[in-house]
């Protein structure tokens, strides 16, 4: 088990290190009918002294697909210090895309868009490309709730990661009240990061939680393969830590459609609700299916063995992949 934590050290570690020369890029959009004010707090440096060439470049930004245009350019006292531009889109905004390649393959950025529409506003976090359509009315309570209920599951269903971690500590349950016991752990932490990450109080870079994230799907398969583990408090604990990391993960889900203004803790609450019913469908498919297989004295463990060797491997290219590519 103290090699385990060994090698998370280890990982987090390397991605902290490497966190030393993250740039973190804030940007403020502001929406009107036809224009948009792209703002920046002043974290665009070493770009050149051509500051107003460089963002013509490198920021390009679209409306139902059409070219906006930049029409003026603002500077506090130097680019350096901040700056903001106006664009015309020439047509009321309703599809609005920003490609955003600034500074990116110089290093690393995090990039942070506050997005504003009258009374409106959303938080987004992206690389390079940032998409999403313009709401001019305020949805309903419920209809926030069902969509963000409805991301929730799909990021579930459809996060393959996610998935095989939660199929892993199924494996390594020896008994249905075990596994409650660790789903409630995974459900707790994750919920809590989550909501910390969502409401802006907590932030570690994509860099950091993927691999870590990778990481934890070798660890429940490697537990499931060889036996891996002391005693069931340590499982626990072991499953409850890694649940930080996938409720930092769920959050980057919603970080790419925003995270609304109001109605904040309506969408929060919807979107944790769909991770949780995702889970729970994964989960009384599985078990089931688990459970039949260890009732199979002659085929039964090395069934299980299988489907831990695929977590294993599945984990290790995610791994590989998060951390080199």
């Amino acid at each position: 088990m103290k090699f385990i934590f060994i090698i998370i050290a280890l990982v987090l570690l390397c991605n902290l290190v490497s966190a030393h020369s993250t740039v973190i890029f804030h940007n403020t959009i502001d929406i009107h009918d036809d224009s948009v004010l792209f703002s920046n707090d002043g974290s665009l440096t070493e770009v050149g002294s051509d500051y107003q060439s460089y963002i013509i470049k490198n920021i390009i930004i679209k409306n139902d697909g059409v070219p906006c245009s930049f029409t003026k350019f603002n500077y506090d006292v130097d680019p350096i210090d901040g700056f903001n531009v106006l664009v015309n889109c020439n047509s009321k905004i309703n599809n609005l895309s920003i490609n955003d390649s600034t500074l990116s393959g110089t290093f690393n950025v995090n990039k942070i868009y506050e997005v504003n529409l009258g009374n409106s506003k959303k938080r987004f976090i992206g690389e390079d490309i940032l998409y999403f359509e313009v709401e001019h009315e305020q949805s309903s309570n419920s209809n926030v709730f069902f969509n963000y209920f409805k991301l929730g599951i799909e990021h579930i269903l459809f996060g393959f990661d996610h998935i095989f971690f939660i199929i892993g500590f199924i494996l390594i349950s020896t008994s249905f009240i075990s596994l409650l016991k660790s789903i409630s752990g995974f459900t707790v932490s994750h919920s809590i990061t989550l909501s910390l990450a969502a409401s802006g109080l907590l932030f570690i870079s994509p860099k950091t939680v993927e691999p870590v994230i990778a990481l934890s799907i070798i660890v429940v398969g490697l537990m499931s393969l060889v036996n891996l583990w002391e005693n069931k408090l340590n499982k626990f604990w072991l499953i409850f830590g890694f649940g930080i990391f996938h409720g930092l993960g769920f959050a980057g889900a919603i970080a790419e459609v925003g995270f609304p203004k109001v109605s904040f803790f309506t969408a929060l609450l919807g979107f944790n609700l769909g991770v949780e019913a995702g889970q729970l469908s994964i989960v009384l498919v599985v078990f089931p299916i688990i459970y039949y297989i260890n009732k199979s004295k002659k085929y039964g463990i090395y069934i299980k063995k299988f489907i831990s060797l695929i977590i294993v491997s599945g984990g290790i290219i995610w791994l590989i992949s998060r951390l080199f590519f």
